[in-house]
């Protein structure tokens, strides 16, 4: 005996709960709301959520990482919209202003992890660089003490 459709409009999945697809029941369940999901919140709130405070006043990134830095995935993929953004870099732009084009952010308190607009300088690429502690970087330094 089939079960019915899901009654949110528009959707033509078989009822699990309440009277919706499995989808809609899952994000009432978590939301409280069967139209709402994980990605209608706003990334601020997502990012805030995620954070922890340590005793330096980093605020480290508890999510998914690449390469150290704090990664967030955005947008849908049904109207592919979707991709990852560094969240110390969503955090600068919404605190601190926009980032200007050909510079970077350098974290001044060398944790990569950290959201802490505070803690980044914009920067040029090679800047950023050279205040890094690469092996190739620290020989650099050495060679231009000599110099």
């Amino acid at each position: 005996m089939s079960r019915g459709l899901c009654s949110i409009e528009h959707c033509d999945r078989e009822q699990f709960g309440y009277g919706w697809c499995e989808t809609h029941y899952r994000r009432w369940y978590r939301h409280g709301d069967p139209l709402r999901g994980y990605a209608a919140r706003e990334i601020l709130d997502r990012i805030i959520d995620m954070l922890v405070l340590d005793e330096n006043g980093c605020w480290l990134w508890q999510g998914a990482c690449s390469k150290g830095y704090g990664k967030l995935t955005i947008g849908s993929r049904s109207d592919g919209s979707r991709r990852h953004v560094r969240v110390h870099r969503v955090t600068y732009e919404h605190f601190r202003g926009p980032i200007a084009k050909g510079l970077t952010l350098d974290h001044l308190c060398r944790v990569r992890n950290c959201a802490n607009p505070w803690h980044c300088e914009q920067v040029s690429n090679r800047e950023n660089v050279l205040r890094g502690n690469h092996p190739n970087v620290l020989i650099w330094r050495q060679r231009q003490e000599v110099a």
